[in-house]
């Protein structure tokens, strides 16, 4: 019975083992793949001139937050 036990514990610790073995295989692949790709690209940091925000937009939205802020108090 001891033996069988160790013998499930054994198996289910070499599952994991494998599983995770082919987990840090698959990400190590999927990371090579894009450094390939990306090899030559500038990685976009969103501080590039070309946002999406309008400052006047969020002027405005502040000053909404901030007035009804005052209302409320």
């Amino acid at each position: 019975m001891l033996i069988d036990g160790l013998r499930v514990m054994l198996v289910g610790v070499g599952a994991v083992f494998v599983f995770l073995g082919l987990l840090v295989t698959a990400l190590w692949l999927m990371s090579r793949c894009v450094a390939r790709w990306q090899r030559g690209r500038p990685l976009d940091d969103g501080s590039s001139s070309g946002s999406s925000w309008d400052d006047g937009a969020v002027a405005a939205a502040v000053a909404a937050v901030m007035a009804k802020r005052g209302k409320q108090s």
